[in-house]
């Protein structure tokens, strides 16, 4: 526990929630950097549509945003993302699930291990660009 004047928060809470800021953080400067190079250079040097689908779902989780199986690849004929999110599914990166709520919609998750993985690579880069 990590008692201060202010309150008393259990250490692992806090630490958990100061590691999610910063890999939300890192997620959304690589985002970034993707939109501002495709601006600067030209899209077809920095395009790597599934890699920006995967970074989308990993922020859509620290934002509490459903990522919907038709926002997948904006601007893209309809085939598209249903087409990207079945074969994210089939290398084992994504989780799609029918929405409660409205059986239409399919929702999109990273697997509990991608998501791992996508933690250890926003915390590696944290910690690269920390000591910059």
């Amino acid at each position: 526990m990590n008692c201060g004047a202010q309150a008393c928060l259990p250490t692992v809470d806090r630490e958990t929630s100061l590691a999610a800021e910063r890999r939300a953080r890192v997620c959304r400067l690589l985002i970034a950097e993707r939109e501002i190079a495709g601006r600067l250079i030209d899209k077809i040097f920095v395009s790597n549509p599934l890699w920006d689908i995967l970074l989308d779902i990993y922020l859509a989780e620290f934002e509490g945003r459903l990522v919907y199986q038709t926002c997948l690849a904006p601007g893209a004929p309809p085939a598209n993302p249903h087409r990207q999110s079945r074969r994210l599914a089939r290398l084992g990166v994504v989780e799609r699930m029918l929405d409660p709520m409205d059986n239409r919609r399919i929702n999109v998750r990273l697997t509990p291990e991608m998501r791992s993985s996508f933690d250890e690579l926003m915390d590696s880069l944290g910690s690269l660009w920390a000591n910059e």
